[in-house]
């Protein structure tokens, strides 16, 4: 082969190369202006005025809704579910849809402790264990006599797991959770009737953020009809507030936050710097952020489809210009 043509030769090998390398960094790339819809409807606990201004400011497109249908969550990257017990059974099944109908998506649902009686978690665990979950939230309450914001049931969390220090928790150490239910690592069907496992156990879900090891457990349940009154009672001591899942979806790259209270709320200033009576300096917008940029889902291969191509016509054109010269 002469000379010339081996140059031509390598020049297109490389822009292979180059093509071959946009495609995979376009695969891998987060979407860009992101998506979030938070459901604040149908029995919803808490207003998310806060995280819908900080959460633009931080370049996602933030829509507050009552309710969700198919046209509603067309082109949503992270639905938030807000500690909503009256999910109806038509919106679940649209949430369904939106989940497999897509290539990466994430879902944080938000739950609440059960004081009083007045929130069910049937509906919000159902949804989980169809979205493939393997976390539920546990039907009753956390309280901690010690890390808290002047009253036992204003919980402090504390304790995260160092695991995911370099990301998800780096420079947290303290998340109020105001009246959490705690979050519990499950396996099974739908209807309470799955096996309760621990987090060692599965492969692709985590623990990030539990109470102090001084909580206790209180049976706040009231609702005698509870198809998840099965779980085996939780000992006193460090309980999960919040936990992570990866994997899921069709495509394996779906996402799901299931934390015991809607952190990123306005209520009781969660979602703030300091704590609201304390006035302890809290780490929970750090933390919000680190799971939002976590959950950001992945573009899908070609959602930039102009890109790979670049590389190929601007080798092409310096091969005729190598060729006119050759001439």
């Amino acid at each position: 082969m002469k000379r010339g043509y081996e140059r031509i030769f390598l020049i297109l090998v490389f822009t292979l190369c180059l093509v071959a390398a946009a495609s995979i960094n376009v695969a891998a790339d987060k979407v860009s202006n992101p998506e979030i819809l938070i459901h604040n409807g149908s029995g919803a606990y808490h207003r998310t005025g806060n995280i819908t201004d900080t959460a633009e400011d931080w370049g996602y497109e933030v829509t507050e809704v009552k309710s969700v249908n198919d046209s509603i969550l067309k082109g949503v990257d992270i639905l938030i579910l807000n500690a909503n017990d009256l999910l109806y059974t038509n919106e679940s099944g649209w949430i369904k849809d939106w989940w497999d109908d897509g290539y990466s998506k994430t879902v944080w649902v938000a739950g609440d402790s059960d004081y009083g009686g007045y929130f069910k978690y049937g509906p919000l665990n159902e949804l989980l264990v169809n979205l493939g979950g393997h976390m539920i939230l546990q039907d009753d309450a956390i309280s901690d006599p010690e890390s808290n914001d002047e009253a036992a049931y204003r919980v402090i969390s504390n304790v995260t797991n160092s695991e995911y220090n370099d990301n998800l928790t780096k420079g947290v150490s303290l998340v109020v959770t105001h009246s959490p239910c705690p979050v519990a690592p499950y396996d099974g069907g739908v209807n309470g009737k799955g096996d309760f496992v621990t987090w060692d156990s599965l492969a692709t879900a985590d623990w990030l953020l539990n109470s102090s090891p001084a909580a206790q457990i209180l049976d706040q349940d009231f609702d005698d009809d509870n198809i998840w009154e099965g779980y085996p009672p939780l000992s006193n001591g460090s309980v999960t507030t919040l936990g992570i899942e990866w994997g899921l979806g069709s495509e394996k790259l779906s996402k799901l936050i299931v934390s015991g209270e809607a952190i990123y709320s306005d209520g009781e200033a969660m979602f703030a710097d300091k704590s609201e009576n304390a006035k302890i300096d809290i780490d929970t917008i750090k933390f919000v952020k680190a799971l939002l940029e976590w959950g950001t889902p992945e573009a899908a291969p070609g959602a930039v489809p102009g890109f790979t191509v670049v590389p190929f016509f601007l080798a092409l054109g310096i091969v005729v210009v190598i060729v006119k010269k050759r001439r």
